[in-house]
């Protein structure tokens, strides 16, 4: 709700990419007529959610919202080597801003970014996964690989998309990993796609 997916394509990639709500490439036959209306870009209805689960405070010094010691403010780590992930950190920060969600983006170097991922020192991170051609997603639930950081070893998504992969609902594997969001995907560039991780909060 809180992310242009399309302004980040069309800017920070320079429209070499293509937004998508859902882990799959949008011109995926089996999803590409799914119904994405409850999670596009909206962000005054970002801010009514926000409100309704009860971070309605804001604290006017960050513009940044809390509850009960809780403050929706995050580290978004990226490597500094590359433009692309540069325009799209900076597009994120503006993005949340607009619903008081304060992000701070840290610039590391590829080495130092690989080892904070690693190392699970992020709130969140800008990331990038080359598919094979069958747009097979299980390096994002298999323990072990970089892009599964942050990714519950027990995500029912998980348990959902070993079902579709035995021949269960596509459907029901996608409005899992919406309810769940365990990594947020942004778009495809390339036969790639860029994500952060899911929220530690």
């Amino acid at each position: 709700l809180a992310l242009d997916r399309e302004k980040i394509a069309e800017f920070s990639f320079i429209s070499y990419a293509k937004p998508t709500y859902t882990p799959f490439h949008p011109n995926y036959d089996k999803v590409k007529d799914y119904d994405t209306s409850q999670i596009n870009y909206n962000p005054d209805l970002a801010n009514k959610v926000l409100d309704s689960i009860g971070y309605s405070d804001i604290n006017p010094q960050y513009n940044s919202r809390h509850n009960d010691g809780k403050i929706l403010e995050f580290d978004l780590i990226v490597n500094k080597d590359n433009a692309f992930k540069l325009s799209a950190a900076q597009l994120i920060k503006e993005q949340l801003a607009e619903v008081s969600i304060y992000i701070n983006i840290k610039l590391l170097s590829q080495d130092d970014f690989l080892k904070a991922v690693s190392a699970g020192k992020y709130d969140m991170y800008l990331g990038e996964c080359k598919l094979t051609d069958s747009l097979d997603l299980s390096v994002f639930f298999e323990a072990g690989n970089t892009v599964s950081k942050g990714v519950p070893v027990d995500s029912e998504a998980k348990k959902k998309y070993n079902e579709f992969k035995n021949g269960g609902s596509i459907t029901d594997f996608v409005d899992t990993f919406i309810s769940e969001m365990p990594f947020i995907p942004l778009v495809y560039r390339c036969a790639s796609i860029n994500s952060n991780s899911a929220m530690a909060v």
